[in-house]
């Protein structure tokens, strides 16, 4: 974190520490160019199971302004924890 620029290390705490962070990261997933509604909603559900995603996600997203729904994605699903929170697979074919 300490090689995040301090205005963006203050927009992650204060999105970390209040309530409003799921707020300030859609505002900030609706910039990304070529955002759209399914990966908006996508994003904000991950992080609002666990603190520590939203706060991973918003400093993925500062250190890497350019990147696309596409990379941020690539970014989530790549977490130890993205499968947590999937239906389970009972194994059965049909």
């Amino acid at each position: 974190l300490s090689d995040i620029p301090s205005i963006h290390r203050m927009t992650i705490d204060r999105a970390v520490d209040r309530k409003g962070g799921i707020k300030e990261l859609t505002i900030m997933l609706n910039d990304v160019p070529h955002s759209y509604y399914d990966f908006v909603r996508g994003i904000t559900a991950y992080c609002r199971k666990k603190p520590q995603r939203l706060e991973k996600v918003m400093e993925y997203m500062t250190s890497h302004p350019e990147a696309s729904p596409s990379d941020i994605i690539e970014f989530v699903s790549g977490q130890e924890d993205f499968f947590e929170n999937a239906a389970p697979y009972s194994g059965a074919e049909e």
